[in-house]
């Protein structure tokens, strides 16, 4: 089997979605995508591999369309220092089942507008389900054993957040945001320098964050904190559509007129 359903997000766009699983196109994913009568595949592999996957897509005969290009960025702790927060006045709460709605609120006035991500390349993916699809997957975080993520506040109010996952010797700064009324005020920057930090501490002896190719902002401030490019990865979305339509509402037989 060349690719994994993906329940979640099946459920939260009402398709069948898969994720393939091999770093390459095999020459029997579509018998796959058949046999699962999947809708969309979402096909993620190293940028060094483009050619030969558009080639092998053609082959298939199947609509799809380029989504995106991840950029992954690693640093290692072990040998770079993480510089002191700028923002002192800073708290950085752990999130617990009291701060949900918080976060939640939070999340949907950072993420309302927000277009670095594959979803919103596919005019068949409503952008509502993308805003509730981050929402759930940080939600998620909270009370995790290997998960974290930090609400932020400036004085009385929460304006960022910052969410992590810890492995056994690698971190991964997983979605980051700061609300549109604190911007210009460095707290980006402070919300990785605080992850490094914690990431440090944690004795992680690497941290990877990643975005898309056209987020140059975060780029810039991932590269003045110690960051390198590490691997690009082009995303493709096979919309197959084998179980769903991607109409609303289907025309009855019966009510074409037909000519004579």
């Amino acid at each position: 089997m060349n690719i994994d359903f993906s329940p979640e997000e099946s459920k939260r766009h009402n398709l069948r979605i898969y994720r393939n699983i091999s770093e390459n196109i095999e020459n029997d994913l579509i018998e796959d995508i058949v046999k699962e009568k999947a809708d969309l595949i979402i096909i993620r592999v190293s940028a060094e591999r483009n050619i030969q996957t558009i080639a092998k897509l053609n082959e298939m005969g199947l609509p799809y369309h380029y989504a995106d290009t991840l950029l992954q960025y690693t640093v290692n702790l072990k040998e770079y220092i993480p510089r002191a927060i700028e923002n002192s006045n800073l708290a950085f709460v752990q999130c617990r089942k009291e701060h949900v709605q918080d976060l939640k609120d939070l999340i949907y006035e950072i993420f309302k507008s927000y277009s670095y991500n594959h979803y919103t390349s596919n005019i068949y993916i409503k952008p509502n389900n993308v805003i509730d699809g981050y929402i759930d997957w940080i939600l998620s975080f909270v009370g995790s054993d290997n998960k974290i993520v930090w609400l932020v506040k400036d004085n009385s109010n929460y304006v960022a957040f910052a969410s992590c996952t810890f492995e056994k010797e690698k971190s991964i700064g997983v979605l980051y945001g700061v609300a549109p009324h604190a911007a210009g005020k460095h707290i980006y920057a402070d919300l990785i320098r605080y992850t490094q930090l914690i990431s440090k501490k944690q004795k992680m002896n690497l941290m990877q964050v990643g975005t898309q190719a056209q987020n140059y902002a975060v780029q810039r401030t991932w590269a003045k904190e110690g960051f390198a490019l590490k691997e690009s990865l082009i995303t493709f979305h096979v919309n197959s559509y084998l179980s769903s339509s991607i109409f609303e509402t289907t025309l009855p037989l019966n009510s074409i007129k037909r000519t004579k």
